[in-house]
């Protein structure tokens, strides 16, 4: 939180205010990149200055009085006792599912990756022989996900995980920084009861086909941001570009297309107007503002200039809409286009008897609007 004090003057003399700037909380982990974090923050609290002082016109910056820092426990997310699958899940037999009675699904789910085995896969047993062979020193029971990057380094295994959410599709929690030849993909349950609980993801893309497409054609999958690939050369490029952002799940909207429906916004129009009186800066040449002076700059009876510069524009413009052109002629080939046409150009809509054919046109021209070009030279009649 960033407090600041901050002048303006007034029929009554300088006022002065204090101001605070805020951003929210940040997760911090062991692989979060602090100085990016840090450049982040900096550019949202400059972001909310600067916007302040467009808003509150006249506002002066005097003194940054302090910079606080709030900081608070992060409660991570554990695994722990066995949690059974979604039925949806259970169908795709993509996911290896340990039945442990213990804290250890982590290293259960690990060792199901690494040692797989044809029969019998959720049965402790099958990986009791295997239970010493990987390095878990210091790696909390039940296991939060920021131990995983701990042992990621003390074995060399590259390790992602990836949630479910209310629709059991899958989003991705923790993804590993660089992938090795030793890979695994764990999937993070949750139940009702706060539970929660790993397990191996022996097939991602079986795991994620149906909610990335239709096609039961898909062959490569990108592990950071889950899109689909036809080939594992176009993965391979999309992954010199993907490896360069923040892991993220790709959802496209629901709706199968999507409607544009403001279309008098797409439409010029003959006249726009803009003011400010308020944007020139007054140079000083201390380093230090003063509290007795405004560093903004009006123009002699600015004010009063700028309304009789408008009146003088609004009588103009007034005077071209009051004494309005007869439109020219249409061309044989444009009567043409308009005897054929059948809907309109600007929505697609087709002609009613409530929203009927006209001729697009400018009778402040005499012209057709640039239509010569077009296919189609007719829109629909509308209410101003």
């Amino acid at each position: 939180m960033l407090i600041c004090n901050y002048s303006k003057a007034s029929n009554s003399g300088i006022i002065t205010d204090e101001k605070n700037f805020k951003t929210k909380d940040n997760v911090i982990l062991t692989q979060t990149n602090i100085g990016e974090l840090y450049n982040s923050i900096v550019d949202k609290l400059l972001a909310e200055t600067a916007d302040f002082q467009e808003k509150e016109s006249g506002w002066t910056l005097d003194s940054i009085m302090y910079l606080e820092i709030r900081i608070n426990k992060f409660n991570p997310l554990r695994a722990s006792l066995f949690i059974d699958l979604p039925e949806i899940i259970k169908k795709k037999h993509a996911v290896i599912n340990v039945h442990n009675h213990d804290n250890f699904c982590f290293k259960w789910a690990v060792l199901s990756a690494l040692f797989p085995v044809k029969d019998n896969a959720h049965r402790i047993q099958q990986y009791e022989t295997f239970f010493n062979t990987l390095d878990f020193t210091g790696i909390n029971f039940p296991t939060p996900l920021k131990d995983i990057v701990k042992f990621e380094k003390m074995n060399e295994i590259s390790i992602n995980v990836y949630g479910l959410n209310e629709e059991n599709k899958v989003f991705p929690l923790l993804i590993t920084k660089a992938e090795k030849n030793k890979h695994v993909d764990l999937l993070y349950l949750k139940n009702s009861i706060n539970n929660s609980h790993y397990c191996w993801i022996k097939n991602l893309s079986r795991l994620a086909s149906s909610q990335l497409s239709k096609s039961h054609r898909i062959t490569s999958i990108c592990r950071r941001c889950l899109q689909h690939f036809s080939s594992e050369n176009v993965l391979l490029k999309h992954r010199e570009n993907c490896n360069s952002h923040d892991s993220v799940r790709i959802e496209m909207p629901k709706e199968k297309w999507l409607y544009f429906k403001n279309f008098q916004h797409t439409l010029k129009i003959p006249f726009v107007a803009y003011a400010d009186f308020e944007c020139f800066t007054k140079p000083i040449s201390s380093c230090e503002p003063s509290s007795e002076n405004s560093f903004t700059v009006k123009g002699m009876n600015a004010a009063k200039v700028f309304m009789e510069v408008a009146i003088k524009k609004a009588k103009e413009i007034e005077y071209l809409y009051s004494n309005k052109k007869s439109m020219i002629p249409l061309t044989k080939e444009q009567q043409d286009v308009y005897d054929s046409s059948s809907h309109c150009y600007i929505c697609s809509g087709s002609f009613t008897k409530e929203d009927w054919k006209v001729r697009d046109h400018c009778h402040l021209t005499e012209s057709i609007n640039d239509e010569d070009e077009r296919n189609s030279l007719f829109g629909k009649n509308r209410k101003p």
